[in-house]
């Protein structure tokens, strides 16, 4: 059984602050490599400073 849960990542201010200097897809491919470091997270968008995922969790 799987559990779906959203929840937000704040994103640290070193990518937040260069948004503007990057191309929309150096940000994604930078903001989906950050999130790396969450296992089970998949960014569904970023609002503001936070990116938005879906926490996935594995019941047995």
């Amino acid at each position: 059984m799987h559990i779906h849960n959203r929840t937000k990542v704040l994103l640290p201010e070193r990518i937040t602050k260069e948004k503007d200097n990057w191309s929309a897809l150096n940000f994604d491919f930078i903001v989906l490599n950050y999130l790396l470091r969450y296992p089970n997270y998949e960014r569904i968008c970023v609002e503001n400073n936070f990116a938005i995922c879906e926490r996935r969790e594995v019941k047995l």
